[in-house]
């Protein structure tokens, strides 16, 4: 009887790895405790201005795929930004428009019962200044911050 049972988080790997009989406690379980996770942030003020468009498409909630918008026509850049499409894979993909309650349930419930259990425990986020991180951890500014 793990505490993530009792809180009613079951993330995909655990709980694959339950049905393959691994129990809380064991190597095999314990192993599948690093999760990655990407949640969108929605547009800034600036990104608003400029009647920016959304480049991501999200599937299956852990794939996102993200299309590079196509340069203006007489800037030479050097990257590729024709349009061109790339395909990501996470255990999470999270929509800027997702509820903050529906993150802590997969993201943070199951760090919460680890920790219970004994195990540390940690959320990261990572990413450059602006990308999202704060957004991720606490959701729009006029939620409930639970992560």
């Amino acid at each position: 009887n793990s505490f993530c049972t009792l809180l009613g988080c079951d993330p995909p790997a655990c709980r694959a790895m339950a049905s393959a009989g691994a129990k809380s406690g064991d190597d095999d379980y314990v192993s599948c405790s690093v999760f990655v996770a990407v949640r969108a942030r929605p547009f800034n003020s600036r990104e608003r201005a400029k009647k920016s468009k959304c480049c991501l498409k999200f599937y299956n909630g852990d794939s996102v795929q993200i299309t590079a918008p196509a340069a203006p026509a007489g800037k030479g850049a050097k990257t590729a930004a024709t349009g061109e499409s790339k395909p990501f894979a996470f255990d999470r993909a999270y929509h800027m428009d997702t509820p903050q309650d529906v993150v802590f349930r997969d993201m943070g419930l199951p760090v919460v019962a680890a920790t219970l259990e004994g195990y540390n425990a940690c959320i990261f986020a990572y990413g450059q200044t602006g990308s999202g991180k704060s957004f991720s951890m606490l959701g729009p500014s006029d939620a409930a911050h639970i992560l």
